[in-house]
C-alpha cells in the first residue's frame, strides 16, 4: 500500500489558502519540484511531507483523510 494525495481536494485547499506551488513549497520547506512530483504521482509521500502539508493548510491529524488516501501500488 502507498499513500497518495487527493488532487482535487489539494487544489481546493491551495485555492482557499491563496497558495501557488512556489509559495506552498516555501511554506513547507520543500523544493517546488518535490511538491510537483507528489501532485503528479511521480513521488511518494512520507510522514514529514504529510505533517508539513497539513500544517501549511492549518489542518491537524484529522485532516489527513481530507487530503490523502491509501492505494495499491
Amino acid at each position: 500500500m502507498s499513500i497518495h494525495l487527493k488532487n482535487k481536494e489539494f487544489a481546493d485547499y491551495m485555492q482557499r489558502n491563496n497558495y501557488t506551488f512556489y509559495s506552498l513549497a516555501d511554506e513547507m520547506g520543500v523544493a517546488p519540484s518535490t511538491l510537483y512530483r507528489v501532485v503528479k504521482g511521480e513521488r511518494g509521500v512520507g510522514s514529514s511531507f504529510i505533517v508539513k502539508l497539513l500544517k501549511a493548510f492549518g489542518l491537524d491529524e484529522d485532516g489527513f483523510s481530507k487530503l490523502f488516501e491509501f492505494a495499491e501500488k
